[in-house]
């Protein structure tokens, strides 16, 4: 008897165990390899890391200080905010984005009205990669793009405006060096020398390959490298419609962005909107069809693909001939979980300390 019980215990200790590996190998197939498709914390750090292109080099001490970029709006949960209150939200944010990513010893604190990072034992990689962290705005947003079927903007004034303010010296270096920096010429009135519809349109910066036949404006523009060499790039700037509803990754379920193929088969990033949200993207998309929507990450156009029909909620944000490529797939869905920051930053000093 105690032979033929020991039996059965053995027959059912066994089956636990082939049900336990069973569980275990569906946990790694289905739930483990899509989380790694995106980014797992303790690799965040290492993925910028290698993505930034610097040479690790020799450890040191870095300090980095960033200020609000100029005419930051001021406005939050429909109050005003002072400098002192907008610095301490951004600080909350980036505390928590750098808790999430980064093992190194960075100290982040408000002094004389900025915010500094201090870093101790970092390679220039490091210190790379902590600065795009930094600068990922981390949102997406959904926009109409202007064409010159909209009668309400006078589309060739709008692009003379901004060629002559990109024509100016001093501008050429700026947007040169951070084409996202445009957002200084979208802030100006017009009698600065701004958009004529300031605050009704936005030049956004974009990648060329999104630009297709739609009516960016594409130009050259000056600015130095990090040894102080004059250099060119070719940019292209995108004019967005601000008159018109838009949506951005607040918008979205944010556990949902996914790696999918597009139609010819290259790798894509599906979205979905949060239910909430769905009736309305669905009427947005129905009202503007035949219309380019630009998909903005990070402040920058990745495409602009046409509304054919209504949407159902949801989406997909393709790459191009060639699609994403592995590092693009992961900086756009981790970008898109991120907290925005309430305020833009500017970077104004990068030193290596002895």
């Amino acid at each position: 008897m105690s032979l033929k019980s020991t039996g059965i215990s053995r027959f059912a200790i066994s089956l636990i165990i082939i049900f336990l590996l069973g569980f275990v190998l569906i946990v790694g197939i289905f739930v483990i390899g899509p989380i790694k498709n995106f980014l797992l914390p303790g690799e965040t750090l290492a993925w910028i890391v290698a993505e930034s292109g610097e040479p690790k080099g020799d450890k040191a001490n870095w300090r980095l200080i960033y200020r609000l970029a100029p005419a930051t709006p001021k406005t939050g949960e429909g109050k005003m905010r002072t400098n002192s209150q907008l610095l301490r939200a951004v600080k909350e944010v980036l505390k928590d984005r750098l808790d999430m990513f980064c093992k190194s010893a960075v100290a982040v604190k408000i002094k004389n009205g900025a915010i500094w990072f201090e870093l101790e034992a970092c390679s220039s990689a490091e210190v790379a990669g902590l600065k795009a962290l930094v600068g990922m705005s981390g949102a997406l947003e959904l926009c109409l793009v202007v064409d010159k079927a909209d009668s309400s903007f006078d589309l060739e004034a709008e692009n003379a405006r901004l060629r002559k303010w990109l024509g100016e010296p001093a501008n050429q270096d700026k947007i040169g060096n951070e084409p996202r920096s445009i957002a200084e010429f979208n802030r100006l009135s017009p009698q600065a020398g701004g958009p004529l519809r300031a605050g009704l349109i936005r030049w956004v910066w974009s990648e060329n390959s999104a630009c297709g036949n739609l009516d960016c404006l594409k130009t050259s523009l000056r600015y130095h490298d990090d040894k102080d060499v004059a250099q060119r790039r070719d940019v292209a700037f995108m004019p967005l419609n601000l008159e018109k509803r838009s949506f951005s990754s607040e918008d979205c379920d944010k556990g949902k962005f996914r790696v999918v193929p597009d139609r010819m088969g290259q790798s894509a990033i599906s979205f979905e909107l949060l239910d909430k949200n769905k009736p309305a993207f669905q009427d947005f998309t129905g009202k503007n069809t035949k219309k380019a929507m630009a998909i903005i990450i990070n402040d920058k156009v990745r495409s602009a693909p046409t509304i054919m029909s209504a949407l159902p909620g949801s989406g997909i944000i393709t790459g191009g001939e060639t699609g994403f490529s592995r590092a693009e797939r992961k900086l756009i869905i981790f970008s898109s979980r991120l907290e925005p920051l309430p305020a833009s930053l500017k970077l104004v000093e990068a030193k290596r300390l002895p």
